[in-house]
């Protein structure tokens, strides 16, 4: 039996938000294995930029086979996504060197918002309820991971990670749907650990061995399979939705919180959890609605 049109729109969407929630589980784990590897604090911490080099580098690797193709509008696509990808990372990185775990994740998330108002900016449509879903993850948000502190110079590098990463989720929804995710995550993957380069060198020579596990970690896992996977869940649900979808991540980290740790919940962080729930689940009423049952296009993934 062949689904109609607008049934298999209605499906793709829901496996693009599917996975895209599944994938937030990993980032979830990722702000305090990357506070502990470059804290200056941590016994064992690496410089920023030799971190990131050597992260990306080692994800990179994991798609050599797709550098081959010689396609100068995929190349395009791809420098001009880890552009961005390298702003995000590299601003972020350095803002949790001086901002707590709590406060880095709830800036990042501003892009909740960033995304909708940068999408209306350049001429897109944006539904009303996406935009009630935005401001509801992020307020679950902010119940979730804001600690009342000063603000602090961390906080300003992170408010630069969230509009980098608002930009790069717009970019990569439109280039997403128009080449291969394989080739467009290795190219992106090599851009950043090419910009890391310079900084890599600039950078005193730590003392201290490798964090072993935090770069295999982070660049097999939570970079080379994430953002291939993100690649994939992008081509097939819109950048706003996309936004919505990723504010679950403080949830994934406080569900690893009390199975590591038992640490639980109080009544603030259980409202915030509600909010980000809910939003994400409304936020794909438009993959049901006949306006938005547009099949994208289909891409050998």
């Amino acid at each position: 039996m062949t689904l109609q049109p607008a049934a298999q729109s209605r499906a793709r969407s829901i496996q693009g938000a599917l996975l895209l929630a599944g994938l937030t589980a990993l980032w979830g784990s990722t702000f305090v294995v990357v506070k502990d590897a470059v804290d200056p604090s941590s016994p064992g911490a690496w410089p920023v930029g030799l971190f990131m080099c050597v992260r990306f580098f080692l994800a990179a690797i994991c798609f050599i086979p797709f550098f081959l193709r010689r396609d100068g509008r995929l190349w395009i696509a791809g420098v001009e996504l880890g552009v961005f990808l390298f702003l995000g990372y590299f601003s972020q990185i350095i803002g949790q060197k001086y901002t707590s775990v709590a406060r880095s994740a709830f800036i990042t998330s501003t892009y909740v918002i960033l995304v909708p108002v940068c999408s209306t900016f350049i001429g897109r449509h944006v539904r009303l309820i996406i935009w009630i879903c935005a401001l509801m993850a992020l307020a679950g948000v902010a119940f979730l991971s804001f600690d009342a502190s000063p603000p602090n110079r961390g906080d300003l590098w992170t408010c630069a990670t969230a509009l980098a990463y608002s930009i790069y989720m717009l970019r990569l929804e439109s280039h997403s749907r128009r080449f291969p995710a394989p080739a467009l995550t290795g190219i992106s993957l090599l851009t950043v650990a090419c910009c890391s380069l310079p900084f890599a060198m600039a950078e005193a020579r730590p003392n201290t061995p490798p964090p072993y596990f935090a770069l295999l970690y982070l660049s097999l896992i939570c970079t080379a399979l994430v953002t291939w996977l993100q690649t994939i869940g992008q081509s097939l649900v819109s950048a706003s939705q996309a936004a919505i979808i990723f504010t679950l991540e403080p949830c994934f980290a406080l569900a690893f919180a009390y199975l590591i740790h038992r640490e639980s919940l109080g009544p603030r962080g259980w409202l915030g959890a509600s909010f980000i729930l809910a939003a994400a689940l409304f936020s794909q009423i438009p993959a049901f609605s006949k306006a938005d049952q547009q099949p994208a296009k289909e891409i050998n993934h």
